[in-house]
């Protein structure tokens, strides 16, 4: 259940703060942010993958490394930029590309542009893996539309291949509202009084 704690902040005219209200409201809905929704998704197709994968008798990659693959074969090279998008550590980056580099997935070799900075190519045996892997996900996702239904799973495609633009950076529900209360005070104090 959602939490119900969140005090209401007041404003200086002793109305209930209208941007905490509508906060408090969406906490107590049963609407919840669609991250968790993304999240869940993502360990549904990361677990049938790998269990389709043992059914095939193959070795199932790890959760972490089949990112890290679809993020290569997105087209990202350089280990530096593949922690930076993946969200780790450049060392734990290192330590999965070791893995995959003794799996013989993948060869890592010098980046002629950047003598400090290396590049990272699938080897044959790599490239036979991601399509199996891209097929797997496809026969997955045609699963899947009998599941949710055609329609639906066309909308949530079209929705996915959108795009959705620079990620936003955005101020807090009570920060905007003290900009709000503060700007409406400002106000008050240029007008002029009405008094004599």
């Amino acid at each position: 259940m959602p939490p119900h704690h969140l005090n209401e902040q007041t404003a200086p005219d002793g109305k209930g703060n209208a941007n905490q209200q509508r906060l408090n409201a969406r906490m107590e809905s049963k609407t919840f942010p669609l991250l968790p929704s993304f999240l869940r998704a993502t360990y549904w197709f990361d677990e049938a993958l790998r269990a389709s994968q043992e059914l095939q008798g193959q070795a199932p990659v790890t959760r972490a490394q089949a990112m890290l693959l679809i993020n290569i074969a997105l087209g990202e090279r350089r280990p530096v930029r593949l922690a930076r998008s993946m969200g780790v550590t450049k060392q734990a980056v290192s330590v999965m590309l070791a893995d995959l580099t003794a799996a013989g997935n993948i060869s890592i070799k010098p980046d002629g542009e950047d003598a400090r900075a290396s590049l990272i190519e699938f080897t044959p045996q790599g490239q036979s893996e991601m399509k199996n892997i891209f097929v797997i996900l496809a026969r997955l996702e045609e699963h899947l539309a009998t599941v949710i239904g055609q329609d639906r799973m066309s909308v949530l495609r079209a929705a996915f291949e959108m795009d959705w633009g620079a990620p936003p950076a955005l101020k807090s529900v009570e920060a905007g509202a003290t900009e709000a209360i503060g700007g409406k005070i400002q106000k008050k104090r240029r007008q002029p009084s009405s008094l004599g």
